[in-house]
Formats: C-alpha cells, structure tokens, sequence
C-alpha cells in the first residue's frame, strides 16, 4: 500500500471547528500547506466559498482529474475537545461530531497532493476542490462554476462505509409542500390517505414519505412529502400539478403546491472512464453502495462534470458514535494516490 501522511493530516484538521459557513480556519490551513508544496491556487472557487488547488501533471497527455470533498461538518452535537485512538479507530474523546464526514476526504486528499509532490510520480493535470456548506445543502457546489474547471471526470470522497465503496447511480430528492383549506366535513386523515393514493398511482418510480403536517385536522394546513425519485423533474412536476388539480375537484377546496428539488440524481454507466480507472487502481475489494441521500456527486454531475462518489472509510456519521478505522483513512489516501498515477498507464 501507498503509505501517506493521512493520518497526521486527520488527527490535525479534526481538532478544527468547521461548521457550514465557518470554514475559514481549515481553508486557511490548506492554502499554507498547498503554497509549501509549490501549487497553484485557482480563483474559480473564490465567489463560492470553496477552495481548488490546481496540481500540474508532470508529463505527456494524460486524463485531467478532478476529486472533492467538503470542509463543514455536522454540528448538532457540537465540536469535541480531542480524539482518542482504541485499538486502530479513531472516536470524539468527549461527545459532539468526529467529524470524520468529510473530514477523511480532505486528509485523504491533502495526503495525496504531498505524496504527488515528494515522490515525484508520474500523474496527469489534478484540481483538488474543497467544497462549503455542504452541510448545509450543498451550497457551496451549487455556486461553483463547475464550466470553469477543465477535468473530464472526478471522485467525490464522502460516503460512509469500508474504502472500496462507489455510487454510480442516484435518485433525485424533491420536497412537495400542499396548502390546504378543508372542508369542516373533510378530515385530514382520510385526505392524506386519498392523497397518497394519488401518489402510488404515478406511472414512474417513486419513492415516497410524508415529512411533516402543520395545522389542525379540520382547517388549514401544509402537508410536505419527500420524494425521491429517477424522474425528470418535467414529468414528475406536471403529474403532481394534475395531483392537485384531482384534490381541489374533490374536496372542492383551495390546494396550491409548490415542488422544490433538494438534490438532482445522476447516473455514469458501468463503462465510464470514471469506474474503469477505479477498477484499474486497486487491488482492494470494490462494491457497488445503495444509499439515499444527496452529496456534492449531484450538483457536479447536474453541472455537466462526471462524478463518482466513494466510500471515505467513516461510519456513524453525524452520531456521538461517529468513528474512522486508520486502516480505512490509509487505505483511501493510498486509492487516491493510485487513482491519480494509474490514469497515465
């Protein structure tokens, strides 16, 4: 295996308090380690938020790279006063977010950017991009002018599970917000039962949960389901509207909805030069995830920039029980590392 600074790169970074929109110490952080190192920071990211370090390939043609990983962490519990390491995994000493989400990625990444640099291996050109308020809602990506970065393809290193993991596919996620006026004869419960009758009858694949109610049973209220789904947010946005046009004739009240998409899906085909240099780099046991729930893969995907997401070796993430073994942190920078010299083979 490729040996790296990962760990030290983790155990430093983790003991700084990086919440969505507080991310100014950690960036200042890298763009010292990056400038050491002799690389070019890019001003693409600066209206965004998030940072990119450009890395020259040392010679010839070679596949132009791209990998992400945010910065802010989750904090709920709030930030942790030191780490312990038992028996090979690291954990919070005192409670709050590890915040091995996402941080494995940017220590597995800034590991790999000073192996490039000090072992001197041939790799092609690599922006290594540190995204914000990821936490948040993808924000940061959601800014960044992908266009302006000249990779063909990336990795972004932010799911949980053993390093060896990938998503190639992903449902879209849409929040759909009904306001109701009912009737003093209409209950709620038998409306939201018509209702979600209404939804199992959508012709596509659908996967839906109501979210939350406000209001009493027999007056005004706001009804919000989640929704995931493959569908184009066309198809899926004119069904619905027939949804509400079917309730009002009804109930014969007001209903008035609005769709809003959370994250967008994104599909690479089993063939993708993304998934083939995956497989051509490691020797490690490779799986396919199944998991829910959005990462910057879907706004870069959404932006035209092929992104494949993998396992970055955390598990419990956004738990007081949150934890990386040093195995799987040593093990992704070392598929980092691979990824970048293979792409020249």
């Amino acid at each position: 295996m490729i040996e790296t600074n990962a760990i030290d790169y983790f155990l430093t970074i983790a003991k700084m308090a990086t919440p969505s929109g507080g991310e100014d110490e950690l960036i200042a952080y890298i763009e010292t380690k990056a400038r050491t190192l002799g690389l070019k920071l890019t001003a693409e990211a600066k209206e965004s938020g998030c940072l990119v370090v450009h890395q020259e390939g040392s010679y010839g043609d070679h596949p132009h790279l791209f990998f992400l990983s945010h910065l802010d962490t989750s904090t709920f519990l709030g930030h942790f006063n030191g780490v312990r390491n038992t028996e090979g995994v690291i954990r919070a000493e005192d409670g709050g977010y590890l915040g091995a989400d996402d941080k494995a990625g940017v220590a597995a990444m800034l590991a790999a950017m000073e192996y490039l640099v000090k072992a001197e291996v041939a790799h092609g050109p690599i922006d290594w991009i540190f995204t914000t308020e990821e936490e948040a809602g993808l924000i940061g990506s959601k800014r960044f002018p992908a266009e302006k970065i000249a990779a063909e393809f990336g990795y972004c290193l932010d799911a949980p599970g053993d390093v060896g993991g990938y998503q190639s596919y992903s449902d879209s996620l849409f929040i759909w917000t009904i306001d109701m006026d009912l009737p003093e004869t209409q209950s709620r419960a038998a409306l939201t039962k018509r209702f979600l009758q209404i939804l199992k009858a959508y012709p596509g694949k659908i996967t839906w949960q109501v979210e939350q109610f406000f209001g009493k049973a027999a007056a005004s209220f706001t009804l919000q389901v989640r929704i995931e789904t493959p569908e184009a947010v066309t198809g899926l946005s004119t069904y619905l509207h027939q949804a509400v046009t079917m309730l009002q004739q009804e109930i014969l009240g007001a209903v008035k909805s609005e769709l809003e998409i959370i994250y967008p899906g994104f599909a690479l085909e089993n063939g993708h030069p993304a998934i083939q240099l995956l497989r051509k780099s490691t020797n490690i046991p490779l799986y396919e995830m199944k998991l829910s729930g959005g990462t910057d893969a879907n706004i870069w995907n959404t932006k035209g920039k092929p992104t494949l997401l993998l396992a970055a070796g955390f598990a419990n993430m956004h738990t007081a029980e949150e934890n990386i073994s040093i195995h799987n942190l040593q093990t992704l920078a070392a598929l980092v590392c691979s990824l970048c010299t293979k792409a020249v083979d």
